[in-house]
């Protein structure tokens, strides 16, 4: 830990150089120590001890080539990015000096994502004037514009989007606009709408980020993809909707809203599931009674026969939504793909307290 000076290293004569502020005298031992003590540099407390307090040592560790790394503690990360900032020509100095095509790209790599994640624009400004690309992906696939949406660094957004990086740049799994519909925030998502970022691009998952918008009940996002022209008849490429989403993330408001914008309430994914299904076997009492006002079929069936009544009844503590059910009509008489009914799935399901409710008369 940055800081962390082990007492026995109070009377070295670096740190007591340091500690009077004597950078003559401490530029020499600095000099001598890089040379002969192989792990003098991060990790010995000394060095750790004295960088964090002095940007005058910081400066001159920089100015003889020293490899300044940075631990994985957001805070000491934080300081360090800052001393960087306020030594922008001595940091130069540094990423010149590296011979190493490996260390220096390991460097460079490490800074650029910290520079990103804490809004450092000038150290961003200074790495890409050093020639490192844009467009680097991570061990993740994420690239330097999504990291910077999901922060919702707007500034640094733009300089990237300068370099030629597109808007709709994009992992496996997420993609910059899904980035900030999620936590990067309605200024993130305006800048990429008005850069041209697709609202309708879909990931390798099939989701757009009306998904994200739902997932998280984000009612400013939301607003900002329905002026961008997003489409409500989307699914994933397991056959999920919008309006499933919103059920299974218990995103009630959401429910109304999407049927009004077109979503089918009767769509079924690759396993025959419809919302009414998903929302009967979560317990979503309240998603239950809206999906059944806006007319979904209460006796739908899966690709296993399963009907919502029969889901309802494999849940305990769910005595609400059957009731739901079977006061809206629900047919205890249907049978599952194995000839049970909701009566059979009940009790074979531990849940005998409904048995009562749904035995066929």
């Amino acid at each position: 830990m940055w800081g962390a000076v082990a007492q026995a290293d109070i009377n070295d004569p670096l740190f007591e150089a340091v500690s009077a502020n004597n950078m003559a005298n401490a530029k020499p031992l600095i000099q001598a120590q890089l040379k002969s003590t192989p792990d003098f540099g991060p990790g010995h407390p000394l060095w750790e001890g004295a960088v964090v307090r002095s940007q005058d040592l910081f400066k001159l560790y920089m100015e003889n080539g020293q490899d300044v790394m940075m631990n994985e503690d957001p805070d000491e990360i934080a300081a360090w990015l800052k001393l960087v900032a306020d030594n922008l020509d001595i940091y130069d100095l540094l990423l010149e000096a590296m011979k190493n095509p490996r260390q220096l790209e390991r460097y460079r790599a490490e800074m650029f994502e910290h520079a990103i994640l804490e809004g450092h624009s000038p150290v961003v400004d200074l790495l890409l004037a050093r020639g490192y690309s844009p467009g680097v992906r991570n061990g993740y696939g994420g690239t330097p514009l999504m990291l910077a949406a999901e922060q919702g660094h707007v500034a640094i957004m733009t300089t990237l989007l300068g370099k030629g990086v597109s808007p709709d740049s994009q992992s496996m799994t997420e993609s910059a606009l899904t980035l900030a519909v999620s936590s990067g925030g309605p200024n993130a998502v305006t800048f990429l709408l008005d850069s041209g970022a697709d609202a309708n691009r879909p990931l390798p998952s099939g989701e757009t980020p009306l998904f994200f918008a739902v997932r998280d009940n984000n009612q400013k996002a939301f607003d900002l993809l329905i002026a961008a022209g997003i489409k409500f008849d989307v699914r994933s490429r397991w056959g999920t909707t919008p309006l499933m989403e919103a059920v299974a993330h218990g995103k009630d408001e959401m429910i109304p809203f999407l049927i009004e914008k077109g979503a089918d309430v009767n769509a079924a994914d690759i396993l025959g599931n419809t919302a009414l299904m998903i929302a009967a076997r979560e317990g979503r009492a309240k998603a239950v009674e809206l999906l059944l006002t806006h007319k979904a079929d209460i006796n739908a069936r899966n690709t296993d026969g399963f009907t919502p009544l029969m889901h309802a009844v494999t849940r305990a503590g769910n005595g609400e939504v059957v009731s739901a059910l079977l006061g809206m009509g629900a047919d205890t008489q249907d049978k599952s793909a194995t000839g049970q009914t909701a009566f059979d799935i009940a009790r074979s399901s531990g849940r005998p307290e409904y048995a009562p409710l749904v035995e066929v008369k």
